[in-house]
C-alpha cells in the first residue's frame, strides 16, 4: 500500500482556513521557509520547524518526542499572542536530548532570521 503525500501548497491553505493561527504546520522541510514564505504569511498559520543536530533530519521517533516536548508551549504562545507564531524546535547540541524551543523574532522576510529561546516551563 502506497500513500501519496499531500503537497504543501494544499496543506497550508487548508490549515489557514480551518483554525487560523491555532493550526500548526509541523515540518522538517527547511526549504519550505523560502519556498512557501508567501503562502504561510497569507494564510497566517503557525509553523513549528523541527531541526536535528547539525541540521540533519530527525528520524520519526525523534520527531515525535521533540514535538510532544514542545507542542503545549507552542499552542500556549499562539493563544497568548492571538496571532500566528513561527517556532523552531531542536535538541540541545551539548547533550543531544534536552529540547529547545525558539521563536522567530520579526518577519519571515528578515535576513538573517533571528530566533529567541522560549522557556518550556
Amino acid at each position: 500500500m502506497s500513500s501519496n503525500p499531500v503537497p504543501d501548497q494544499e496543506i497550508i491553505p487548508h490549515l489557514g482556513g480551518k483554525s487560523g493561527h491555532l493550526a500548526f504546520w509541523i515540518t522538517q522541510d527547511w526549504s519550505a521557509l523560502g519556498d512557501h514564505k508567501l503562502l504561510i504569511s497569507i494564510h497566517q498559520i503557525s509553523v513549528l520547524w523541527l531541526r536535528g543536530p547539525g541540521g540533519r533530519s530527525l528520524k520519526r521517533p525523534e520527531q515525535s518526542m521533540l514535538t510532544i516536548a514542545v507542542i503545549e508551549r507552542a499552542l500556549h504562545l499562539a493563544l497568548e499572542t492571538h496571532s500566528h507564531v513561527y517556532l523552531r524546535a531542536r535538541y540541545d547540541p551539548e547533550d543531544g536530548i534536552t529540547p529547545i524551543l525558539e521563536r522567530l523574532q520579526g518577519s519571515l522576510r528578515d535576513a538573517p532570521l533571528q530566533w529567541e529561546r522560549v522557556p518550556l516551563n
